[in-house]
């Protein structure tokens, strides 16, 4: 079994959801086990059972009686007739804690959990579930979604025949701690929409006029492969770096990836003169935390303490120590509610010390950080095994991150090629270099 490290901040895991069509070729799943696959099943029952009462960075459990749970779902686990009973029964059990980061994933679906970071196949599209629709907030220009003809605004009516309203329903009710309901429709809607490279996704939505189309398109194969854990498939990493209007700098990355931390040196240094910066952290689900360590440095100029790390016997302090080239201007850090894990701790953590507002929606509340494992049949485990809390004490745990300057996805201003929350920021960084030209 392979571990991953303690400061690899990842994922809330969407495991019952994606069990609902969880099979394995020849449809096991529905097979009868035999004694050797049932004996294997309580190996990795047991496994998981003591792996969080050994590590569980609460020693109380939340108040729940982790031995209780233990003898209440043995004999469920002993007499599952199918591999999809049991990962919904043991995923049950560990929910039973109502924490984020802890979960039991089928070999090889990932991809599907975490799309943003480990899909191989993208047609360019980003979208948000918002007021009962799944609205397309960005398409990437000469993507196959914007060849295809897609735009901002539009809405994605059904995702491979099915209806968007119908993928929110069955979400709904199979939500996973931290249960933040828009976060959770999301993702599942992205992972639908991402794939293996070379596969089609067949999509039906509403235009700008109103118009109800349909198009078939190709994922393409992402840029930006890089090994994260060997218990983890490739991931694709995406990286932006550019300069807006007013001189103001922008830093948009999809995870807290280590191979990111000398380009986000480098790109900070390189804006040493811009009016103001923007950390664009929207659709981030997180990463490693000393990757954003790293981050903050180039933006404190004494040293300062950043966050703690609250284990299960101890408690640890993480000092930023202030990089050779601070940027001293002002920062404003995007979020919303696909912003999370080690992102929310960047965040929370960069407004807890005063050195950055925040600006957008609230952020999915996923704030601890997890080990992980391979269990003997090959799922992926993951757990998690410190809590973490920002310099003032603030938790966000279940709660996610409150900004500054609250900025609400605005369907208008899509309609018109706009984003409101970026303008939102600019505004904000705008009205602070007036102030400071006076």
């Amino acid at each position: 079994m392979k571990k991953i490290l303690a400061t690899l901040f990842f994922v809330v895991l969407m495991i019952i959801m994606l069990l609902t069509s969880f099979h394995t070729d020849g449809d096991s799943s529905a097979a009868i086990l035999t004694k050797k696959e049932r004996n294997l099943y309580m190996d990795c029952f047991e496994i998981v059972w003591r792996t969080v009462n050994q590590k569980h960075f609460d020693p109380t459990f939340g108040g729940v009686d982790w031995k209780a749970v233990h003898d209440r779902y043995k004999p469920l686990i002993s007499a599952v007739t199918s591999e999809r009973e049991f990962y919904i029964l043991i995923n049950k059990m560990l929910f039973q804690l109502n924490v984020s980061h802890l979960g039991v994933a089928p070999p090889g679906v990932v991809q599907r959990l975490e799309p943003i970071v480990f899909a191989e196949g993208s047609i360019g599209l980003d979208v948000r579930w918002c007021c009962g629709d799944a609205i397309i907030t960005q398409v990437t220009p000469g993507s196959p979604a914007h060849i295809a003809g897609l735009r901002p605004s539009f809405l994605l009516k059904t995702i491979d025949g099915m209806p968007v309203e119908t993928i929110a329903e069955e979400r709904l009710s199979l939500l996973e701690p931290p249960y933040n309901k828009r976060a959770s429709i999301t993702n599942e809607i992205l992972g639908r929409i991402y794939g293996p490279a070379g596969t089609h996704v067949t999509i039906v939505y509403l235009d700008d006029r109103q118009k109800n189309l349909q198009r078939t398109i190709t994922r393409k194969m992402r840029d930006g492969k890089a090994h994260l854990a060997d218990i983890f498939p490739i991931s694709f990493v995406q990286f932006e770096t550019k300069r807006l209007e007013n001189g103001i700098g922008y830093i948009r990355f999809n995870c807290f990836h280590p191979i990111l931390s000398q380009k986000l040196m480098t790109a900070i240094r390189s804006m040493h003169d811009a009016a103001g910066m923007i950390i664009d952290l929207r659709g981030n689900p997180g990463g490693s935390p000393m990757v954003g360590k790293v981050l903050a440095e180039q933006l404190v100029e004494t040293r300062r303490l950043f966050y703690k790390m609250h284990f299960r016997c101890k408690t640890v302090d993480i000092y930023l120590e202030p990089g050779a080239a601070v940027y001293n201007g002002p920062v404003a850090i995007l979020i919303d509610v696909t912003t999370k894990s080690a992102s929310e701790l960047f965040a929370v953590a960069l407004q807890a010390i005063g050195r950055g507002k925040i600006v957008g929606e609230r952020s999915a509340g996923a704030t601890l950080a997890a080990d992980g494992m391979k269990l003997p049949n090959g799922a992926l485990f993951l757990y998690p095994v410190f809590q973490t809390t920002p310099a003032n004490g603030k938790k966000t745990e279940g709660i996610g991150v409150e900004p500054d300057i609250p900025a609400k996805l605005d369907y208008a201003a899509l309609l018109n090629g706009r984003d409101s929350q970026l303008e939102a920021a600019i505004y904000y960084l705008t009205k602070r270099q007036r102030v400071s030209l006076r």
